[in-house]
């Protein structure tokens, strides 16, 4: 009895946290497309470095980096591989 709960209670804990990295990510992703309309609204810049993204939205450039290539709504410039723009 004691193994299937510590079993249960383990998927239960993956779940949750697998949850709430999601929910995360999608966050911090839409902080990154805000700033990115944002800034196609109020510049002439059409790619925005990881740098300034990274600086507006308090994330990591890091992980600005590993969000913006995830997602489908942002491409990243060919010609300079650390910026991006809304597809």
């Amino acid at each position: 009895d004691q193994i299937i709960i510590g079993i249960i209670t383990g998927v239960v804990v993956a779940i949750l946290l697998g949850l709430w990295k999601v929910i995360h990510d999608h966050a911090d992703a839409n902080k990154i497309i805000a700033f990115l309309k944002n800034s196609e609204a109020t510049t002439d810049n059409t790619f925005r470095s990881n740098h300034a993204i990274s600086s507006d939205t308090n994330l990591s450039e890091d992980r600005v980096r590993k969000l913006c290539s995830k997602s489908k709504k942002i491409k990243r410039n060919t010609k300079e591989k650390e910026s991006w723009r809304l597809v």
